[in-house]
């Protein structure tokens, strides 16, 4: 076999109900030239077996072992064994276009200034039913104005280029949840980014998923990658440490400006809803310009420009 172009990152943990059609959206892809790599994370159903099937049909396939270790140090894990020039991301329960990773190359080819590219994303239910677009920011400029607030990508959609990723060396152990935002953020530290604003990637949303699992995790430590961004671009490093991920939010969030963006982490995901502390909308009605995102309309976060009294301050500081 020739030396692939992409890599594919897929975890697996207890997936049987959706790997194979997860699997089979790889498989048949436009674009061949890739290998595969699967680990199985200590699954207790019948995971691996399914991934072992798939093994013997297609040589591309590569299949590793673990005792279960959670989602992002089963990527370190993967990542040793990366042989191509890009690495691509994919969920065990979720499903490609079967012409994505040909779009993201030609994509690729046309910026080659780029190192990391995704695609706008389908949100669908259990039962493989899409009910909405996750659209995304083409604009290139844009993308960098706003990922110190927020990730502009699907995580699990984007292609990253092996040697910006090494560069950043990396996953970092610790963002058990929020690792898309954290290398994101470090990759557009130093690079371009770039999406591609068609719905090339499904994302399943159920009752087990990660996302919907760990949402309070999730914003926690995406305020954190935030905050770690900020500190990047003043100090020229971060404060990230192996104990970070186990320090309470108290702890952490000693600096007002982390304190916002963590409520802002919560209002993502929760909205103005019955299931918000009246605290953390009281916070949210007055939380400050710098931490909102300078396109009110077409961004997750356009709800918030109600919130805003001086959006010619805003634009002053970051349009």
């Amino acid at each position: 076999m020739k030396k692939p172009v992409i890599s594919v990152l897929m975890p697996v943990y207890n997936a049987e109900e959706y790997l194979s059609e997860s699997i089979a959206s790889i498989l048949n892809q436009t674009y061949p030239n890739f290998e595969f790599l699967i680990l199985d994370d200590g699954s207790t159903d019948s995971s691996k077996k399914i991934i072992e099937a798939y093994a013997k049909k297609d040589s591309r396939i590569k299949v590793f072992s673990q005792a279960n270790q959670g989602l992002t140090k089963s990527l370190i894990y993967l990542s040793q064994f990366i042989n191509g020039i890009y690495i691509a991301r994919h969920d065990a329960d979720d499903l490609s276009a079967s012409h994505r990773f040909e779009k993201q190359m030609i994509y690729f080819e046309k910026n080659p200034h780029v190192a990391l590219a995704g695609t706008a994303s389908w949100y669908m239910n259990a039962h493989g039913k899409n009910f909405a677009i996750d659209s995304v920011i083409t604009e290139q400029n844009r993308i960098k104005r706003i990922y110190p607030f927020h990730s502009p990508f699907v995580h699990a959609s984007l292609i990253m280029k092996k040697e910006a990723f090494d560069r950043v060396k990396g996953y970092r152990s610790n963002f058990r949840c929020a690792q898309d935002y954290d290398i994101s953020s470090r990759l557009l530290d130093h690079y371009m980014g770039g999406n591609i604003n068609e719905p090339l990637y499904s994302i399943r949303w159920h009752s087990f998923s990660v996302t919907a699992k760990n949402r309070f995790t999730q914003a926690h430590l995406g305020a954190l990658a935030s905050f770690f961004t900020h500190e990047r671009a003043n100090y020229g490093t971060d404060s990230y440490c192996n104990s970070i991920a186990t320090k309470s939010i108290n702890e952490i969030t000693k600096h007002t400006d982390l304190v916002y963006i963590y409520y802002l982490y919560l209002y993502h995901y929760y909205g103005f809803s019955k299931s918000i502390p009246k605290t953390i909308r009281s916070l949210l009605k007055s939380m400050p310009q710098a931490l909102c995102l300078s396109d009110f309309y077409t961004y997750p976060f356009h709800r918030l420009h109600k919130c805003i009294n001086d959006k010619l301050l805003f634009k002053r500081m970051y349009g």
